[in-house]
């Protein structure tokens, strides 16, 4: 974490310039839903935008990243997995599910993204390996 907050204005920074640069931008009506309707909709609209930035595994000082798109099939999969047949009488719809992974981010959001797409409802427990946190 960077000192006096940078860490935050940093992350503003990059979004603001990533969605500046967007050439359509969601509705603001309340039509759709945060997750999955907002990365549906990015997905639908702007598929090779860059969802996340991230150190490349094949290069040391090179960078990859992951689309809108991607990001959404992720989720896809995900929500097949958890729910394969998705039925509002099935009674699992809006059954609580409780996330303990110790990963990523990017799995990490694709995870909650997927589960909350299958109509679950995601209690995220945190875990940290840092015993001052």
């Amino acid at each position: 974490m960077l000192a006096g907050g940078r860490e935050f204005l940093i992350t503003t920074v990059v979004l603001t310039t990533l969605m500046a640069a967007t050439s359509a931008f969601p509705p603001l009506d309340g039509s759709l839903n945060l997750l999955p309707g907002l990365l549906d909709w990015q997905a639908a609209h702007n598929p090779d935008r860059q969802w996340a930035v991230f150190p490349s595994p094949n290069s040391p000082s090179g960078t990859a990243s992951i689309s809108f798109s991607e990001y959404a099939k992720a989720s896809h999969r995900v929500a097949h997995a958890a729910r394969p047949v998705k039925q509002v009488n099935d009674g699992r719809h809006g059954q609580v599910v409780a996330v303990l992974i110790q990963t990523d981010s990017l799995l990490y959001l694709a995870v909650l993204a997927g589960l909350l797409r299958a109509g679950l409802v995601v209690r995220c427990i945190l875990y940290s390996r840092d015993p001052y946190n």
